[in-house]
């Protein structure tokens, strides 16, 4: 069958519709770039989402990977690191991290 039938009065559109549901999970931040030994806090954040049902039994936490860049210059600018995801899951959307930086704190040697 044709996914758009028309005539002069109406219009048919046939359109596949995925349910969605949301899902949250707790990831661990991996520090990138960094030079000083630092812990983080929080060192795990939550990413809230939502996926496909027809995926959900396939993603969890370890489908993400969130990072933050440590690099010399920043930790000399502020006590927040900005957290990034660079591991998603394809068909995921509405993402949400909380929070969005951390704080941290170089350690003594």
């Amino acid at each position: 069958s044709t996914m758009i039938r028309y005539s002069s009065d109406s219009v048919t559109v046939k359109l596949q519709v995925q349910k969605y549901t949301e899902a949250l999970f707790m990831v661990p931040v991996s520090i990138m770039g960094n030079t000083l030994p630092i812990r983080l806090f929080p060192d795990q954040v939550e990413v809230t989402c939502q996926i496909p049902l027809s995926n959900y039994h396939l993603v969890n936490a370890k489908s993400f990977t969130a990072e933050v860049l440590a690099a010399p210059s920043l930790l000399a600018a502020g006590k927040r690191l900005e957290v990034i995801l660079t591991q998603i899951p394809a068909n995921v959307r509405s993402l949400h991290i909380k929070p969005d930086h951390v704080e941290y704190i170089i350690i003594a040697k």
